[in-house]
């Protein structure tokens, strides 16, 4: 492995280890929610917004440097490097994706457009989500999710 794979693979782990602060800013509900709740942009719009636009002008570095989910994968191959391959399963994703897309644009428009920004929507008294022990089942959950799909369970 060269020093650059080397490098890549540290800074991904480090990303999946501070997932329990970050994952207030990576949430997909979060939008949603907020976007129905008076017109709210949060910080998790804001980041995934700032993805797509790192992702067409740089690639896949999001994807290769600095998502959680792939320092998970990383960690997870070490266990496995089973390959999930199913074509079915890989288009689903867009679909999800549009909907995603479609309900927080609408919910926005129902609220009367972007009323307020608030970057720490969604965090505890503005502590992030480390502080909140209850919300770890959101975390936990996700890691199983990743986790019985690469393994297959």
């Amino acid at each position: 492995m060269n020093k650059r794979q080397s490098v890549r693979k540290a800074i991904i782990i480090g990303m999946f280890l501070l997932f329990p602060i970050t994952i207030t800013w990576l949430s997909p509900a979060l939008p949603v929610i907020y976007a129905g709740y008076g017109g709210v942009l949060t910080g998790a719009v804001i980041i995934f917004f700032l993805q797509f636009l790192t992702s067409l002008f740089l690639g896949r570095v999001f994807c290769g440097y600095i998502c959680s989910a792939g320092g998970l994968q990383e960690c997870m191959m070490r266990v496995s490097d089973k390959k999930i391959k199913n074509a079915k399963l890989n288009n689903i994703k867009y679909i999800i994706w549009v909907l995603w897309l479609l309900s927080i644009v609408i919910l926005f428009i129902l609220s009367g457009g972007v009323n307020e920004v608030d970057f720490f929507a969604g965090t505890v008294d503005g502590w992030i989500f480390l502080f909140a022990p209850y919300r770890y089942m959101i975390y936990f959950g996700v890691i199983l999710l990743m986790f019985s799909a690469h393994l297959k369970v």
